[in-house]
This record gives C-alpha cells, structure tokens and sequence, in this order.
C-alpha cells in the first residue's frame, strides 16, 4: 500500500519544529495563573466576609465591650425595682448582645406587678425596661390576711399601710393562687365583683360607699355587708341596686324585728316583693 504524501504538511521552511509548538505551551501557562488567580479571588470574596464575621461576634460576644452595667426602668410605681434588676442580673448573660429579650419580658412579665413589658437594648452598656403595672382594684381576704388584688383577679402584694387606703369594699370569697384553676375562678369573681360596684353605684347615691364588705364564696349569691349594721344581706346575681334599695326602705321594719325577735343573721332579698329575715343560731348552752 502505498502513501499519500500529498495529505502530510511539510514544516515550514527554515523554521524548527520545536520553535513553532513553543507559542502553545506558553498560552497554556498564562491561562493556568489567569485562572488561578480568579480562584483565589474568589476565595477572597468568599472568606471576607466570613472571617469579618468571626471578628466581630469574636469582638461583640466574647469580650466585654458590650458588658451589661446599667439597667434603667420607667414605669414602676408599686414594683420592686431591686427585686426586677435582681432577676435581670442573676438570671441572665451578662454580655448585652447575648440576652434573649423574649425570655426577659416573659420573666419580668410573671412578676405580681407586670402587665406588660417593653426591653431594649441600647449599647454598649444599657438595658431599657419599660413596665406596664397592674393597678390595684380592691383589698382581698384570703382567707385570714388581706391582699391587693387586680381587676383580672391578680394577687399583688399583701395589702399594708404603705398602699394607702383603698375606697372599695373588701373582697371575699377569692382563691389562694396555690390552688388549681385559682386565674380562672379570680378573674370571674372579680369580673362580678366589678359589674355589683357599677349597679350600685349607678344611681344618684353611690350605693358601694356604704357598703364595708362582699362575700363572692358563691357566684350565684353575693352576699354584702353594709356599714352600719353587722347583717348580711343577700343579693344574688342581678338587680343589685334595686335590692340594696328594698333593704333601705325597710329600716324601721328591721328595727322592730332586732327590738322584738332579737339579733338577725342575714337579709335574703333575692324574692320578689318580699324579704326574708334570717334569725341567728341560737348559742348552745355552756
């Protein structure tokens, strides 16, 4: 078989091969560094940012630059603010960026006092705590010591004489917060104890200022306790102002009945167009 030679390229003349294949090693090469070089700025661009980052939460989380030293309330009227900056300081990191805001308010909110909180952070070194009191509604007997109580039912503090006097009469028949379901059963007996104030009150006189105490031990039947005689009168659960009412009218007949059948233990005067008088247990003998 023979060869076609005229399908070969001769080399160019006067030229060496070497020489002429020398040009493509050396593109080879520029476009190895040109690519290297695009790699490592790309890498570059790439770790910057995350070795900037490392930086600053090494700087704002790790170190004390942001150290928590000043807590400033607004707000508080009846709160313990020793107390509240106790649980801050105790409870919590002390770095100012560390401090998990929502886990604080719902800490701070769980506090007798706290309605409601609103904390901020205002760097480097401060904390904000803007406070929502609860305000007290009426003094409470529970069942031997008083307390102020919220209109939600909350117990606050025990009631003593740096809270001044409190112009409502004094509550009965709340549950001890130990006790299960006590939220639920406090807040409705105060809802109630709030809506017998504004029927009282909802005339020309303000029936509530003659009224010392109120019995809520039964929701079906409130029971008070006026000023100036010491006998329940039973209202039960509507036309509170108009029952209160009926038992004024009948002062004198009330008075004939204590001179002749001696002491009375209650008034019912939850009947229609009638009052029923409740003789005290007779004493057993000594």
């Amino acid at each position: 078989m023979g060869l076609n030679f005229s399908e070969v390229e001769e080399p160019a003349k006067g030229v060496p091969v070497a020489a002429r294949r020398q040009p493509v090693k050396q593109r080879g090469a520029r476009t190895f560094l040109l690519d290297l070089f695009q790699f490592l700025g790309r890498a570059v661009l790439v770790a910057a940012p995350i070795l900037l980052g490392w930086f600053v939460y090494r700087q704002a989380f790790q170190t004390s630059a942001f150290q928590l030293q000043h807590i400033v309330f607004s707000g508080q009227r009846y709160a313990d603010m020793a107390g509240l900056e106790e649980l801050i300081r105790e409870g919590f990191d002390r770095n100012l960026l560390r401090i998990d805001l929502r886990k604080l308010r719902a800490s701070l909110e769980a506090e007798p006092w706290i309605a409601g909180v609103q904390v901020r952070r205002v760097l480097p070194h401060t904390l904000k705590v803007d406070l929502q009191e609860r305000l007290p509604a009426a003094i409470a007997r529970i069942p031997d010591e008083l307390f102020l109580v919220d209109r939600e039912g909350v117990l606050l503090d025990r009631y003593g004489p740096r809270y001044g006097k409190i112009d409502t009469p004094v509550v009965q028949g709340l549950w001890n917060a130990d006790r299960k379901e006590s939220a639920d059963q406090n807040r409705i007996r105060m809802e109630l104890y709030l809506r017998v104030l504004r029927d009282l009150d909802s005339g020309a006189v303000h029936h509530s200022a003659h009224i010392s105490e109120m019995d809520l031990s039964d929701p079906e039947d409130v029971v008070v306790l006026p000023n100036d005689q010491g006998v329940l009168l039973h209202l039960g659960t509507r036309s509170f102002r108009q029952r209160f009412e009926a038992y004024l009218q009948n002062q004198e007949q009330l008075k004939d009945i204590l001179a002749s059948q001696g002491p009375v233990d209650s008034i019912d005067l939850r009947y229609e167009n009638q009052i029923v008088f409740h003789r005290a247990a007779a004493k057993p003998p000594p």
